[in-house]
Formats: C-alpha cells, structure tokens, sequence
C-alpha cells in the first residue's frame, strides 16, 4: 500500500489592524508505492517514490469604506510546485521520466472586489498555471517486442492558460439581484490538447431570495 508523509508549515503577518495580511506556507508530500494505473485492464502498480514540495504567498488586503461610499478588498497568491518521480528505473513500464504529468510548476491567482453603496458590486478575478508538461513519444520501439524504455519519452511543456473573470451585480430591492458574469474574458484554452475547455462565456442571471 501507499505510504504518505506529510510536513507544512508558515507564517502570517498582519498590518493596519488586520487590512493587510502576508501568509507564506512550506510544503512536503512524500509517496513510498505510490499506486498508478498504466493500462485499464491491467492491475495498477507501484512508484518507488514520489516528492512534492513547494511554498505558497498569499497577500491580502481589505479596506471597508476605503472611499465614503466604497469598500474594497483584494488578494493575490502565488505557489511554487517541485514535484517528481524519484523511480529512476528505465525499465519500469510505470516510468516515462522524473515530472508528473499535468502538474504545473507555478500557479498564480488573483482577485478584486469592489462594493458601492448603491448595491452595486464588481469582482475582477482569475488564474493561471504554469509549466505543465505532458510527455510524447520521442521514437518509436525498435519492434513490436522490443524491451521498455523511458528513453522512448520525452517531456513537453504545455500551454500556459491565462483565465480573467468578470462579474457586476446590482441589488433591486431587499431580495433581488441582477448579475452579469463574463468567464474567461480573454478567451484562453486549457494545458490539455485533447480538453481545451469552454472558451469565452457570458452570464445573465436574476438572483431572488425571501
């Protein structure tokens, strides 16, 4: 069976009576057998070993009635992400080499919400991945019975997606909202060739509570 050995640890520091927070967090995850499936109707088998570790920065900021008639709160996070496969055998159908597939190196988020005392609310945010890899075949088997190498493999680096997100919301009354959301403004497609993901999408929705 798998075996998982887990360390996290941070700090947080505040400042202007807790408007602004700086959080940074450290992160270990190490995976002794980690169990994969390499075909579906064969039985999984097991890595030697695999390793992610990584750190994370949040800052913060929010500032109610930053204007007399404005609140405004923000965020932006950024992760660093190290993660292998530390099975080094070259004859191990399971390997192709040391990345994980479709685990990006860096990860960015963001967010920016802006509240009027007309009702009115606005929300800019969104997201990006980096360094995603995927591997391909680097050449062909020598014969259909020839012996499994990782050689036969090569790491790629996927596209990048950028994803910007935009909302405006209007209260009518006490118990009604008028919301207008545009998803993916920039019209970007996702890291996997084979499930780009919906492109750009407007919203219009009625919001109604007792």
């Amino acid at each position: 069976p798998e075996r998982s050995w887990n360390l996290n640890a941070g700090f947080e520091l505040t400042f202007l009576e807790s408007a602004l927070r700086l959080r940074s967090d450290y992160f270990l995850t190490i995976v002794d057998d980690r169990i994969e499936k390499i075909h579906r109707d064969e039985p999984p088998v097991n890595v030697d070993r695999a390793e992610v570790h990584g750190a994370e920065t949040i800052f913060e900021a929010r500032f109610p009635k930053v204007l007399p008639w404005l609140d405004l709160s923000s965020s932006i996070a950024y992760t660093f992400i190290h993660a292998r496969n530390t099975d080094r055998s070259a004859s191990e159908r399971v390997n192709k080499g040391p990345w994980l597939e479709f685990t990006p190196e860096h990860q960015v988020t963001w967010d920016l919400r802006l509240g009027f005392d007309a009702g009115t609310s606005l929300t800019l945010w969104g997201h990006s991945s980096i360094g995603q890899r995927i591997y391909v075949m680097r050449r062909a088997p020598a014969s259909q019975d020839a012996p499994y190498s990782s050689d036969l493999y090569e790491a790629v680096r996927l596209h990048a997606p950028v994803y910007l997100n935009l909302q405006l919301s209007q209260a009518v009354g006490p118990h009604i909202e008028v919301i207008a959301r545009a998803m993916n403004i920039l019209d970007d497609y996702a890291a996997d060739p084979f499930n780009p993901g919906a492109g750009r999408q407007i919203w219009l929705g009625l919001k109604a509570g007792l």
